[in-house]
């Protein structure tokens, strides 16, 4: 039996701050369950290097407003033609 896939986004999956460690706890959750987790993030806990696939997330330097019209565009890039059963993304923009 195939496992349930997982794809995880968000700007850093770790203790970086309150959503990234909402962000990694479902991380494990999904890895405690038997799933198979991609996560597309620019900073990654090493913890989770390992265990789940890492596509780089690339955010743009300086100006939130740039970076969070723009993340949409760079998401879609990164997940190519990818596809889950699952996609939580901690951005908005998605």
């Amino acid at each position: 039996m195939k496992k349930p896939t997982l794809c995880m986004i968000h700007d850093a999956i770790g203790n970086q701050n309150a959503i990234a460690k909402v962000a990694m706890s479902g991380v494990h959750q999904a890895l405690q369950a038997g799933w198979k987790v991609t996560v597309i993030a620019k900073h990654l806990d090493e913890s989770l290097q390992g265990s789940v696939e890492w596509l780089r997330l690339y955010v743009p330097p300086r100006l939130f407003f740039v970076q969070w019209i723009t993340a949409r565009f760079f998401i879609q890039k990164t997940l190519g033609q990818r596809k889950f059963d699952v996609i939580h993304a901690h951005q908005p923009q998605v």
